[in-house]
């Protein structure tokens, strides 16, 4: 009865790509500067902490209020939804990377 994620259909790499693409919009959106100072100032306000994903997002806005909605947007098209907005693949093969 125990999955192994291995070999089991059940796992897959979709929510890593999902989660990438967010983050290269919101950089899109605020600058890439911007999205860095805000990474690097959520984990070391949170250092040796649990931290959650609404948190992340949540201090994305405060660093970029302006862009607050939009941001709110990118999680909806990639972080909530069960089907990405677009073709990932498509989307790495256009930046010169693969899935």
């Amino acid at each position: 009865g125990s999955i192994d994620l291995l070999v089991d259909p059940l796992w897959s790499g979709v929510p890593y790509v999902k989660g990438a693409c967010f983050l290269e919009d919101v950089a899109d959106q605020i600058g890439s500067s911007e999205l860095d100072a805000a990474i690097a100032g959520f984990y070391q306000a949170n250092v040796g902490q649990s931290a959650k994903m609404e948190e992340l997002i949540e201090a994305l806005k405060l660093a970029a209020p302006s862009d607050a909605a939009t941001i709110d947007m990118l999680v909806v098209d990639w972080l909530t939804n069960a089907v990405c907005p677009f073709d990932a693949a498509a989307r790495c093969a256009s930046h010169g990377t693969a899935l």
